[in-house]
């Protein structure tokens, strides 16, 4: 009953000004079913260009990426989204994996990123996800009614709290903002959750990138591997196909050891897995927004190529869907 009352209070204590993981939450409630659902990190909604590959194969699809995702919450938001819509096919990029106390400590990416679940409902299983990281007072960080209770003791709490809508908020917050977030939140919808950025001439980037050998690799960390074994799990309880990739962009040595280490683990589980970097020839004069994203003409490239291997899996052409 407890939580039952805290599932539905928890909403409206949201500060939802500059919220782009409630936004885009509310916004794919508009969409009761999509074919092929895209997870993952700011590296996954700037790489595959979900209205793009819709338009090119009639199947339905969306990016459901969020900005700085680690893989736990990417699980618990396929696990949320799989109570109302089974897709046919997952696509999750990497980021949210290899990074992870990598060139990020810990204590940062749970502390700066945080786990970012907050708007996801109270359920057995996001209180496990918590859990896990009860140490760094995730808890406070993921209930939003401990989060902001100062909006209720300032009576800062208004209509759009209790009826949200986006361009509602959008209206009361950022009326005439062209490069703030409420652009950047319509551009995504309008996209179906991609990203779709400018070019930038990136020439010296083979340069700084790191370089590993092949055979050089780096274990991923423990609680990444139980959560990326509990989406495989999901998916395959559910009859899902899953594809895991990982999108071009400057890495550290470490990082891309740990690139080496997931493609051994994924050939062993029999489970694909890309890294786009080493499969396509990307133009660092147009395929590069910066030096950790790709731009617009880059990511058709991305969607091009895991395109063909969606529609190669299940042997079929343009003319079909699934």
């Amino acid at each position: 009953l407890i939580i039952g009352l805290i599932s539905i209070a928890n909403p409206i204590f949201v500060d939802k000004k500059y919220n782009r993981y409630y936004m885009l939450s509310e916004e794919l409630k508009n969409y009761e079913e999509i074919d092929v659902q895209v997870y993952g990190s700011c590296h996954a909604y700037t790489s595959f260009d979900s209205l793009y590959f819709t338009e090119k194969t009639g199947i339905s699809s969306y990016n459901m990426a969020n900005p700085s995702e680690i893989i736990p919450a990417t699980y618990l938001r396929m696990y949320e989204r799989f109570k109302k819509d089974i897709p046919k096919m997952v696509l999750v990029e990497t980021w949210g994996i290899n990074a992870y106390q990598t060139y990020v400590e810990q204590e940062e990416i749970l502390g700066t990123f945080e786990l970012n679940i907050g708007d996801i409902p109270f359920s057995l299983e996001k209180l496990s996800v918590i859990k896990e990281y009860e140490s760094l007072d995730r808890l406070e960080e993921n209930c939003y009614m401990i989060k902001y209770k100062e909006r209720l003791v300032e009576l800062s709490i208004n209509e759009v709290d209790y009826n949200y809508s986006f361009e509602k908020a959008a209206e009361k917050y950022d009326p005439t903002s062209e490069d703030g977030i409420y652009t950047e939140m319509r551009n995504r919808f309008e996209h179906k959750g991609f990203k779709a950025n400018p070019s930038e001439e990136l020439l010296d980037y083979d340069v700084v990138q790191a370089k590993v050998n092949d055979q050089d690799s780096l274990k991923v960390e423990e609680d990444m591997i139980y959560y990326l074994n509990k989406i495989i799990e999901l998916c395959e309880s559910n009859d899902v196909e899953v594809i895991f990739y990982r999108a071009p962009y400057r890495s550290s040595e470490n990082e891309l050891k740990k690139v080496n280490y997931l493609t051994k683990f994924f050939e062993e589980k029999e489970i694909p897995f890309y890294n786009l970097e080493k499969e396509i020839d990307y133009d660092y004069a147009t395929d590069f927004f910066d030096y950790e994203h790709l731009s617009a003409v880059g990511a058709q490239k991305s969607t091009d190529f895991l395109m063909d291997k969606i529609l190669m899996k299940h042997n079929i052409t343009l003319e079909n869907t699934f």
